[in-house]
Protein backbone atom coordinates (compact mmCIF):
# COMPACT_ATOMS: atom_id res chain seq x y z
CA UNK A 1 0.00 0.00 0.00
CA UNK A 2 1.51 3.70 -0.67
CA UNK A 3 1.72 5.73 2.02
CA UNK A 4 -0.13 8.35 0.12
CA UNK A 5 -3.09 5.88 0.54
CA UNK A 6 -2.39 5.39 4.10
CA UNK A 7 -2.89 9.35 4.78
CA UNK A 8 -5.51 9.38 2.55
CA UNK A 9 -7.48 6.46 4.68
CA UNK A 10 -6.75 7.38 7.78
CA UNK A 11 -6.99 11.33 7.49
CA UNK A 12 -3.65 11.35 9.45
CA UNK A 13 -0.79 13.78 8.54
CA UNK A 14 2.49 12.40 6.54
CA UNK A 15 5.25 14.58 9.38
CA UNK A 16 8.70 14.01 7.16
CA UNK A 17 9.65 13.33 3.62
CA UNK A 18 10.52 9.45 3.57
CA UNK A 19 12.25 7.62 0.86
CA UNK A 20 10.56 4.93 1.41
CA UNK A 21 6.81 4.83 -0.25
CA UNK A 22 4.80 2.07 0.39
CA UNK A 23 4.11 -0.79 2.95
CA UNK A 24 3.48 -4.05 3.36
CA UNK A 25 1.56 -4.88 6.18
CA UNK A 26 0.21 -3.51 9.44
CA UNK A 27 1.29 -4.40 12.47
CA UNK A 28 -0.24 -3.50 16.08
CA UNK A 29 2.47 -5.05 18.39
CA UNK A 30 6.27 -4.29 17.63
CA UNK A 31 7.25 -7.44 18.35
CA UNK A 32 5.65 -9.12 15.40
CA UNK A 33 6.98 -6.35 12.73
CA UNK A 34 8.51 -7.31 10.10
CA UNK A 35 10.65 -5.33 7.60
CA UNK A 36 8.74 -3.29 5.32
CA UNK A 37 5.57 -2.96 7.70
CA UNK A 38 3.56 -0.23 9.15
CA UNK A 39 3.21 -0.19 13.06
CA UNK A 40 0.38 1.42 14.61
CA UNK A 41 1.94 2.73 18.04
CA UNK A 42 -0.08 3.31 21.16
CA UNK A 43 2.97 4.72 22.96
CA UNK A 44 6.39 6.44 22.04
CA UNK A 45 8.44 3.17 24.09
CA UNK A 46 8.03 0.75 21.11
CA UNK A 47 8.66 3.44 18.53
CA UNK A 48 12.47 2.18 18.67
CA UNK A 49 11.72 -1.89 18.45
CA UNK A 50 9.15 -1.04 15.74
CA UNK A 51 12.32 0.20 14.03
CA UNK A 52 14.79 -1.92 14.58
CA UNK A 53 12.70 -4.85 13.30
CA UNK A 54 12.62 -2.87 9.77
CA UNK A 55 9.34 -0.55 10.24
CA UNK A 56 9.04 1.42 7.29
CA UNK A 57 6.25 3.33 8.83
CA UNK A 58 4.95 4.62 12.07
CA UNK A 59 1.62 5.75 12.63
CA UNK A 60 0.80 7.25 15.79
CA UNK A 61 -1.56 9.82 17.54
CA UNK A 62 0.95 11.27 20.35
CA UNK A 63 3.99 13.61 20.67
CA UNK A 64 7.16 12.12 19.69
CA UNK A 65 10.27 12.72 18.36
CA UNK A 66 11.32 11.94 14.52
CA UNK A 67 14.25 9.25 14.91
CA UNK A 68 14.61 7.77 11.26
CA UNK A 69 13.79 9.88 8.46
CA UNK A 70 13.77 7.40 5.96
CA UNK A 71 11.07 6.06 6.92
CA UNK A 72 7.09 7.44 7.26
CA UNK A 73 6.16 9.15 10.34
CA UNK A 74 2.36 9.84 9.95
CA UNK A 75 0.16 11.30 12.71
CA UNK A 76 -3.67 11.02 13.55
CA UNK A 77 -6.15 12.33 15.91
CA UNK A 78 -7.01 8.98 17.06
CA UNK A 79 -5.30 5.61 16.22
CA UNK A 80 -8.53 3.21 17.27
CA UNK A 81 -9.98 5.92 14.70
CA UNK A 82 -7.44 4.94 12.06
CA UNK A 83 -7.07 1.39 12.42
CA UNK A 84 -11.39 1.69 11.93
CA UNK A 85 -11.04 3.57 8.71
CA UNK A 86 -7.89 0.41 7.64
CA UNK A 87 -10.65 -2.24 8.43
CA UNK A 88 -13.32 -0.55 6.04
CA UNK A 89 -10.92 -0.26 3.41
CA UNK A 90 -9.94 -3.89 3.48
CA UNK A 91 -13.36 -5.32 3.70
CA UNK A 92 -15.03 -2.88 1.33
CA UNK A 93 -13.11 -4.60 -1.19
CA UNK A 94 -14.66 -7.62 -1.08
CA UNK A 95 -18.79 -9.06 -0.90
CA UNK A 96 -19.63 -10.42 2.13
CA UNK A 97 -21.94 -11.79 4.33
CA UNK A 98 -21.99 -9.49 7.51
CA UNK A 99 -24.13 -9.95 10.02
CA UNK A 100 -24.76 -8.77 13.82
CA UNK A 101 -25.72 -11.15 16.52
CA UNK A 102 -26.51 -10.71 20.31
CA UNK A 103 -23.16 -11.65 22.22
CA UNK A 104 -24.61 -15.14 23.53
CA UNK A 105 -25.13 -16.25 19.34
CA UNK A 106 -21.80 -14.81 18.82
CA UNK A 107 -20.26 -17.08 21.60
CA UNK A 108 -22.12 -20.23 20.50
CA UNK A 109 -20.52 -19.75 16.55
CA UNK A 110 -17.08 -19.32 18.46
CA UNK A 111 -17.92 -22.59 20.45
CA UNK A 112 -18.56 -24.17 16.85
CA UNK A 113 -15.85 -22.61 14.57
CA UNK A 114 -12.87 -24.84 14.07
CA UNK A 115 -9.89 -24.53 11.47
CA UNK A 116 -12.26 -25.96 8.38
CA UNK A 117 -14.23 -23.09 8.48
CA UNK A 118 -11.64 -20.44 6.67
CA UNK A 119 -14.80 -18.44 5.39
CA UNK A 120 -16.31 -17.47 8.62
CA UNK A 121 -14.63 -14.42 10.34
CA UNK A 122 -15.52 -13.35 14.10
CA UNK A 123 -14.62 -9.44 14.68
CA UNK A 124 -13.36 -8.78 17.93
CA UNK A 125 -14.54 -5.95 19.90
CA UNK A 126 -10.48 -5.82 20.65
CA UNK A 127 -9.97 -3.70 17.29
CA UNK A 128 -6.79 -3.97 16.94
CA UNK A 129 -6.97 -7.70 16.70
CA UNK A 130 -9.23 -7.39 13.95
CA UNK A 131 -6.19 -6.18 11.50
CA UNK A 132 -4.59 -9.63 11.94
CA UNK A 133 -8.15 -11.36 12.00
CA UNK A 134 -9.18 -10.42 8.49
CA UNK A 135 -5.48 -11.03 6.61
CA UNK A 136 -6.87 -13.52 4.58
CA UNK A 137 -10.55 -12.79 3.68
CA UNK A 138 -11.85 -13.46 0.84
CA UNK A 139 -15.20 -13.08 -1.11
CA UNK A 140 -18.05 -14.61 0.07
CA UNK A 141 -16.96 -15.04 3.70
CA UNK A 142 -19.29 -14.85 6.48
CA UNK A 143 -18.91 -12.16 9.00
CA UNK A 144 -20.26 -11.76 12.61
CA UNK A 145 -19.65 -9.45 15.21
CA UNK A 146 -21.62 -8.82 18.75
CA UNK A 147 -21.39 -4.91 18.15
CA UNK A 148 -23.39 -3.44 16.23
CA UNK A 149 -21.76 -0.01 15.86
CA UNK A 150 -18.75 -1.38 15.24
CA UNK A 151 -19.85 -3.49 12.03
CA UNK A 152 -22.03 -0.53 11.13
CA UNK A 153 -18.52 1.54 10.88
CA UNK A 154 -16.64 -1.10 9.38
CA UNK A 155 -19.59 -3.16 6.78
CA UNK A 156 -22.08 -1.03 6.23
CA UNK A 157 -23.92 -3.45 4.45
CA UNK A 158 -24.86 -6.01 7.22
CA UNK A 159 -28.17 -7.36 8.17
CA UNK A 160 -29.16 -8.98 11.49
CA UNK A 161 -28.45 -12.73 12.88
CA UNK A 162 -31.96 -12.80 14.51
CA UNK A 163 -33.41 -15.56 16.54
CA UNK A 164 -36.34 -16.95 15.19
CA UNK A 165 -39.09 -18.50 16.82
CA UNK A 166 -38.55 -22.08 15.73
CA UNK A 167 -41.20 -25.22 15.95
CA UNK A 168 -39.83 -26.91 19.47
CA UNK A 169 -42.17 -30.18 20.82
CA UNK A 170 -41.68 -31.81 23.73
CA UNK A 171 -39.45 -29.36 25.33
CA UNK A 172 -38.48 -31.20 28.68
CA UNK A 173 -36.02 -28.88 31.27
CA UNK A 174 -33.91 -31.66 33.44
CA UNK A 175 -32.46 -29.10 35.53
CA UNK A 176 -31.73 -25.56 35.05
CA UNK A 177 -28.55 -26.17 32.96
CA UNK A 178 -29.71 -29.39 30.95
CA UNK A 179 -32.75 -29.54 28.30
CA UNK A 180 -34.58 -32.32 25.83
CA UNK A 181 -36.37 -31.26 22.70
CA UNK A 182 -37.92 -32.11 19.38
CA UNK A 183 -36.71 -30.25 16.01
CA UNK A 184 -37.67 -31.08 12.92
CA UNK A 185 -38.01 -34.35 13.59
CA UNK A 186 -34.83 -34.85 15.65
CA UNK A 187 -34.72 -35.50 18.87
CA UNK A 188 -32.26 -33.99 21.03
CA UNK A 189 -31.82 -36.07 24.19
CA UNK A 190 -30.39 -33.71 27.58
CA UNK A 191 -28.21 -31.84 25.83
CA UNK A 192 -25.99 -29.48 28.47
CA UNK A 193 -27.62 -25.85 27.62
CA UNK A 194 -30.44 -23.52 29.09
CA UNK A 195 -33.36 -23.43 27.98
CA UNK A 196 -33.30 -20.10 27.58
CA UNK A 197 -30.34 -19.89 25.17
CA UNK A 198 -32.40 -22.70 22.60
CA UNK A 199 -33.39 -20.40 19.96
CA UNK A 200 -29.78 -18.66 20.03
CA UNK A 201 -28.44 -22.93 19.62
CA UNK A 202 -30.95 -23.96 16.85
CA UNK A 203 -30.11 -20.36 14.96
CA UNK A 204 -26.39 -21.50 15.25
CA UNK A 205 -27.31 -25.62 14.98
CA UNK A 206 -28.74 -24.34 11.57
CA UNK A 207 -26.07 -22.38 10.11
CA UNK A 208 -23.48 -25.36 10.43
CA UNK A 209 -26.14 -27.03 8.53
CA UNK A 210 -26.57 -29.12 11.51
CA UNK A 211 -22.67 -30.19 11.80
CA UNK A 212 -21.95 -29.67 15.18
CA UNK A 213 -20.57 -31.95 18.45
CA UNK A 214 -23.69 -31.34 20.70
CA UNK A 215 -20.90 -32.78 23.43
CA UNK A 216 -19.31 -29.22 23.02
CA UNK A 217 -22.25 -27.57 24.77
CA UNK A 218 -21.08 -28.66 28.21
CA UNK A 219 -17.54 -26.14 27.64
CA UNK A 220 -20.04 -23.29 27.36
CA UNK A 221 -19.48 -20.50 29.62
CA UNK A 222 -22.54 -18.81 29.92
CA UNK A 223 -25.09 -19.78 32.87
CA UNK A 224 -22.62 -22.66 33.64
CA UNK A 225 -22.33 -24.07 36.76
CA UNK A 226 -19.87 -24.48 39.60
CA UNK A 227 -20.60 -26.96 41.79
CA UNK A 228 -19.37 -26.73 45.25
CA UNK A 229 -19.63 -28.52 48.90
CA UNK A 230 -19.75 -26.66 52.00
CA UNK A 231 -15.86 -25.74 52.02
CA UNK A 232 -16.04 -24.30 48.58
CA UNK A 233 -14.28 -26.78 46.96
CA UNK A 234 -15.58 -27.77 43.47
CA UNK A 235 -17.51 -30.73 42.53
CA UNK A 236 -18.11 -32.82 39.68
CA UNK A 237 -21.30 -31.35 37.71
CA UNK A 238 -24.35 -32.35 39.83
CA UNK A 239 -22.58 -34.18 42.57
CA UNK A 240 -23.86 -31.21 45.37
CA UNK A 241 -27.23 -28.58 45.79
CA UNK A 242 -24.66 -25.71 46.12
CA UNK A 243 -23.72 -24.42 42.47
CA UNK A 244 -22.61 -20.71 41.73
CA UNK A 245 -23.06 -18.72 37.96
CA UNK A 246 -20.89 -16.36 37.03
CA UNK A 247 -21.57 -13.63 34.36
CA UNK A 248 -19.03 -10.54 33.45
CA UNK A 249 -21.29 -9.21 30.98
CA UNK A 250 -23.92 -6.28 32.55
CA UNK A 251 -26.13 -6.47 30.03
CA UNK A 252 -26.73 -10.45 30.08
CA UNK A 253 -27.12 -10.16 33.55
CA UNK A 254 -31.01 -9.33 34.01
CA UNK A 255 -32.23 -11.84 31.82
CA UNK A 256 -30.34 -14.37 33.47
CA UNK A 257 -30.96 -13.35 36.66
CA UNK A 258 -34.05 -13.48 36.33
CA UNK A 259 -34.07 -16.78 34.30
CA UNK A 260 -32.76 -18.22 37.54
CA UNK A 261 -35.16 -16.76 39.61
CA UNK A 262 -38.53 -18.12 37.61
CA UNK A 263 -36.48 -21.32 37.50
CA UNK A 264 -35.22 -21.80 41.19
CA UNK A 265 -38.15 -20.12 42.73
CA UNK A 266 -37.84 -22.66 46.18
CA UNK A 267 -33.76 -22.21 46.69
CA UNK A 268 -32.24 -19.59 48.40
CA UNK A 269 -30.29 -17.67 45.99
CA UNK A 270 -27.93 -14.85 46.61
CA UNK A 271 -26.10 -12.26 44.66
CA UNK A 272 -22.78 -11.21 44.35
CA UNK A 273 -22.44 -7.81 42.56
CA UNK A 274 -20.25 -4.97 41.96
CA UNK A 275 -21.36 -1.67 43.65
CA UNK A 276 -22.16 0.23 40.35
CA UNK A 277 -24.74 -2.58 39.77
CA UNK A 278 -28.47 -1.85 40.18
CA UNK A 279 -30.06 -2.84 43.63
CA UNK A 280 -32.86 -5.28 43.40
CA UNK A 281 -33.05 -7.78 45.90
CA UNK A 282 -32.92 -7.96 49.81
CA UNK A 283 -30.23 -11.22 49.21
CA UNK A 284 -27.61 -8.80 46.94
CA UNK A 285 -23.94 -8.50 48.54
CA UNK A 286 -21.47 -6.26 47.28
CA UNK A 287 -17.74 -6.68 46.34
CA UNK A 288 -14.84 -4.53 45.07
CA UNK A 289 -12.18 -7.34 45.21
CA UNK A 290 -12.05 -11.44 44.40
CA UNK A 291 -10.90 -12.13 48.19
CA UNK A 292 -14.53 -10.50 48.93
CA UNK A 293 -16.19 -12.68 46.58
CA UNK A 294 -14.74 -15.56 48.75
CA UNK A 295 -15.81 -14.02 52.27
CA UNK A 296 -19.09 -13.29 51.04
CA UNK A 297 -19.52 -17.18 49.93
CA UNK A 298 -18.02 -18.23 52.94
CA UNK A 299 -19.94 -16.28 55.29
CA UNK A 300 -23.97 -17.13 54.10
CA UNK A 301 -26.05 -20.36 53.34
CA UNK A 302 -27.50 -20.34 50.14
CA UNK A 303 -28.45 -23.41 47.38
CA UNK A 304 -27.36 -20.52 44.51
CA UNK A 305 -25.08 -17.66 43.98
CA UNK A 306 -25.01 -15.54 40.81
CA UNK A 307 -21.96 -13.41 40.30
CA UNK A 308 -22.48 -10.38 38.37
CA UNK A 309 -19.25 -9.11 36.97
CA UNK A 310 -16.66 -11.54 36.80
CA UNK A 311 -16.49 -14.55 34.28
CA UNK A 312 -16.64 -18.01 34.99
CA UNK A 313 -13.08 -18.68 34.41
CA UNK A 314 -12.52 -16.22 37.23
CA UNK A 315 -14.91 -17.71 39.90
CA UNK A 316 -13.15 -21.34 39.09
CA UNK A 317 -9.33 -20.05 39.34
CA UNK A 318 -10.69 -18.21 42.69
CA UNK A 319 -11.62 -21.72 44.27
CA UNK A 320 -9.59 -23.76 42.59
CA UNK A 321 -6.91 -21.06 44.90
CA UNK A 322 -9.10 -22.46 47.58
CA UNK A 323 -9.04 -26.19 47.18
CA UNK A 324 -5.35 -25.85 46.88
CA UNK A 325 -4.86 -23.89 49.99
CA UNK A 326 -7.36 -26.01 51.85
CA UNK A 327 -4.98 -29.19 50.81
CA UNK A 328 -2.60 -27.69 53.32
CA UNK A 329 -4.11 -28.15 56.18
Amino acid sequence: MNITSIVDITGGELQNSPSISFIYNIQTNPKKVNEGDLFIAKKSDDISLALEKGAFGILFDFDTEITDKEVAWIKVDDTIGAIIRFLRFKLSQFELNAFYCDTITYDLIKLYKTSNNNDLILISTNIEKNLEIIQNIENDSFLFCDNQNLLDDIYPENIEFSNKNYQIQNLTEHSLFEISFSYNDQFFSRIKLPSLFLNNFLDVYNFFNKEIDLSKLKNFNHFRPIFIDRYLNITDYGKTDKFIIAQKNYSLSSSQLSFLVDRYKYAKIIFITPPNFPNFSNCQYLYTSLEEIKNILKQFSYNAVFIVGKNYEDIKDLLTNNNDTNKLF
